[in-house]
């Protein structure tokens, strides 16, 4: 990702949403899509979206495609914003662990199909709640760990952070 300075902003609601629904999911891997936009040289995730797998294990979260593209439609609808879109994934690991390999390569198989930079968000259960590990893939295959996360910081939401719930 050389040249490529991006930077993340993660909304406080965002935020707590994906980790109470890993909170919810726990012992077991959870996931999701993100939601934002990408205003001057960051990422700005400003809804993230539950797309539960009913065969997620401890160490395994498949995002359903068709799920996940409904999902999509109807954040959409109801945030109401056309400058609001899909921006990447997010999923949980129940223990303390970075992203991994695996994770890298999904990621940067699905940059290669979009536009746009996209962000994988891990949300790593700790012993004090939940390190999020962010990871950006470019639509030419680079990726890079080393993002850097601005605090977070209130951005535009909807009520739509609350649903979707399983």
């Amino acid at each position: 990702m050389s040249g490529t300075t991006l930077s993340v902003v993660l909304a406080d609601s965002a935020k707590h949403l994906i980790q109470a629904l890993a909170v919810e999911a726990w012992p077991r891997e959870t996931g999701g899509i993100l939601l934002g936009n990408y205003p001057g040289g960051q990422i700005a995730i400003t809804h993230a979206v539950g797309v539960p797998d009913p065969r997620a294990t401890r160490v395994r979260y498949r995002r359903d495609a068709g799920a996940a593209a409904q999902a999509l439609d109807l954040a959409r609808q109801s945030i109401g914003d056309p400058s609001v879109g899909y921006v990447g994934e997010w999923h949980s690991h129940p223990i303390p662990s970075h992203p991994s390999d695996t994770d890298r390569n999904a990621l940067r198989q699905l940059a290669t199909h979009s536009a746009s930079a996209l962000i994988l968000l891990v949300a790593a259960r700790t012993g004090k709640g939940f390190a999020m590990h962010p990871v950006i893939a470019l639509p030419n295959g680079d990726s890079h760990d080393a993002v850097p996360m601005v605090p977070t910081a209130e951005l535009p939401t909807s009520p739509l952070q609350t649903e979707g719930r399983t």
